[in-house]
């Protein structure tokens, strides 16, 4: 089966697409390609490299658009789980570095889209329901704030049948007074 894709790859590609060594194939990145999983990676990195808020918003919005879902989405083997999750988590910090940007900057209606974002993913990133509590106190919005506490409460059971973690529960308590 692999050899008839490696044909199929040369033929879509061209010959030295594909390099094989003792029975190992790669793929011969000396060639001219754009790769989108290295792009996102570059956007994130960079983002991480900045302190500049206007280059890490930019960065990170690249990396975001790069995100189309699941790594591999119709490929159900295994070995491709890891990997599929690591971008995944990649994906979640940048929309989390984001949302907390805007934060610092008093953005705080712009969080709310990235955390619809989060919970798409995940309905149970607490990290994205501490952040919509902290822009809700932000605005002056008491009742956003518990609102999004037992959004949090209810999505964490009816997922995991857990509580909020000592986190968002101390977040609440000071956000509350």
């Amino acid at each position: 089966q692999f050899k008839n894709i490696t044909y199929k790859l040369r033929f879509a590609l061209g010959q030295d697409a594909i390099l094989t060594e003792d029975e190992h194939y790669s793929f011969n990145r000396s060639l001219d390609y754009r790769y989108d999983v290295e792009i996102f990676q570059q956007k994130i990195e960079e983002a991480g490299a900045t302190e500049d808020a206007e280059k890490k918003i930019s960065a990170l919005k690249d990396a975001i658009r790069l995100y189309r879902g699941p790594y591999l989405r119709d490929v159900e083997n295994t070995w491709v789980l890891p990997e599929r999750q690591r971008l995944l988590k990649l994906y979640l910090d940048a929309l989390v570095n984001l949302a907390r940007v805007y934060l610092e900057d008093g953005g705080y209606d712009r969080i709310f889209g990235y955390r619809e974002k989060i919970l798409a993913e995940d309905p149970c990133y607490e990290e994205a329901y501490r952040l919509s509590m902290l822009a809700y106190a932000g605005q002056g919005n008491q009742a956003g704030v518990q609102r999004e506490y037992e959004r949090c409460r209810e999505a964490l059971w009816e997922e995991l049948k857990a509580r909020p973690s000592e986190q968002t529960e101390e977040l609440y308590r000071v956000l509350s007074r």
